[in-house]
């Protein structure tokens, strides 16, 4: 499994294979100076440090693979005597490659990430270099055992290469003998579990419909297939939201306060995207945006991850924005750029927000909102949440967490949530079309 695709898993023990300098090494990637080039000009490649860029995602990436460990973490690096990090021969050949007559290309940079691994291990650390994992970790070590017999790990190793060997030659003897399992073996749960984090997303899907929940967080269920791949118009909310969001994300780092600059990193972002047909709708948003008094707010935070622990499980996410009022007081604030309206009352989002917000803020937070800036829009809807309020909502997110427990595809509810469902197709899809009159 790819690193990227373990995004969001977590396993009880990782094996992280070939950390070594040459195999992490970061350049100025072709397509990211040629994308570079077309969409910010010719100059940008020598304005931007495409080298570090690179070498800031290489960090990034590997934190993800480290973090996907929940209790145990191997890392290998393949090394050969007197092999260093300073050495890089694939850099080397490509250098070697290359004529002399080449006046510019990008060049490669130097990412030492063994060495540096090694400088943040913790003490308690066990090495298993010369000894196949002879040292117990957890309950996880090199003791290998087969059959009856419990082999050195030199012999396990030969064992192995040997019936790797019969099998390719097609030498196997099989067993005369028919052996059958036993159903005991067989025996479990016959559902998945459900991931052990939660989300607001994730919270809201299941206290709308179990079935969309289990669908889209535990099964990662295929969406309905869709005409132009979204709809009749070609056009994706959830496309036009995730570049409104990121592009609000961006301007509040890069401290961009005009249209134009909004502008500027939206079209970049669709680019990339290939959002083509999303692209207009988003700048729609964008100009409802600034058509909102917060718009001219001090923005203090923007997309802050957060991990709420709640009565034994744990709930993540991000919080959109963290501004400051004129009269100084701070205020979370949720972009909402579709066309559905949120109760403020009723809905558990913000509250969990606010609970988020006392591990991540010194000052105290009492009061947040939703910006609308799609179709419904432009405007803010905020208010002031008590204790009692976010003692409730964190007492009914944990049953709902405890429910979830449960959760299974044979359960569902029809609502107005239906009209938004990426498996509409299904018999109950069609119940609720029957009950809202066939629309």
């Amino acid at each position: 499994m790819t690193i990227h695709k373990s995004k969001g898993l977590d396993f009880p023990v990782v094996l992280m294979p070939r950390l070594t300098a040459d195999e992490w090494e970061p350049g100025s990637r072709t397509y990211d100076t040629f994308e570079s080039a077309l969409s910010e000009g010719p100059e940008s490649v020598f304005d931007k440090d495409l080298v570090a860029q690179d070498a800031n995602e290489a960090r990034r990436i590997l934190h993800v693979g480290i973090t996907r460990a929940e209790e145990i973490l191997v890392l290998h690096v393949s090394r050969e005597k007197n092999d260093t990090d300073d050495e890089r021969p694939v850099h080397d050949a490509v250098e070697s490659i290359f004529p002399e007559s080449v006046p510019w290309r990008p060049s490669n940079g130097h990412l030492p990430i063994w060495r540096d691994l090694q400088e943040c291990l913790p003490s308690n650390h066990a090495d298993w270099t010369a000894s196949l994992a002879s040292t117990v970790v957890g309950d996880v070590s090199g003791q290998v055992t087969y059959g009856s017999e419990n082999l050195s790990a030199s012999d396990g190793r030969d064992r192995v290469i040997t019936f790797g060997n019969k099998l390719i030659e097609g030498s196997i003897e099989r067993e005369p003998e028919n052996r059958r399992f036993s159903i005991d073996a067989l025996t479990g749960p016959m559902t998945p579990n459900p991931a052990l984090q939660h989300s607001y997303t994730s919270l809201e899907a299941y206290e709308e419909c179990p079935r969309q929940h289990f669908l889209d967080y535990v099964v990662n269920g295929f969406s309905d297939y869709r005409e132009n791949g979204y709809g009749g118009d070609g056009i994706s909310q959830r496309i036009v939201g995730l570049l409104f969001h990121d592009t609000a994300e961006i301007a509040a780092k890069e401290q961009a306060a005009e249209r134009a600059e909004w502008y500027a990193i939206c079209e970049r972002l669709a680019g990339q995207r290939r959002a083509t047909y999303e692209l207009p709708v988003a700048k729609e948003c964008i100009d409802r945006y600034f058509d909102l008094d917060l718009s001219g707010w001090e923005i203090v935070d923007a997309e802050r991850e957060f991990q709420l622990e709640v009565d034994g499980h744990e709930l993540v996410g991000f919080i959109d924005a963290v501004y400051r009022t004129p009269d100084g007081e701070l205020v979370v604030i949720d972009y909402k750029a579709t066309e559905r309206h949120r109760d403020i009352d009723e809905n558990k989002q913000l509250p969990l927000y606010l609970l988020a917000s006392r591990d991540l803020y010194e000052e105290p937070i009492t009061r947040a909102g939703y910006a609308y800036v799609g179709d419904i829009g432009p405007k803010v809807e905020a208010r002031s949440f008590d204790e009692g309020e976010l003692d409730s909502v964190r007492a009914a997110v944990s049953t709902t967490m405890d429910q979830i427990k449960e959760t299974s595809f044979s359960r569902y509810e029809t609502g107005e949530h239906c009209r938004w469902c990426q498996h509409s197709s299904l018999p109950c899809g069609e119940e609720w079309r029957q009950e809202d009159g066939g629309r």
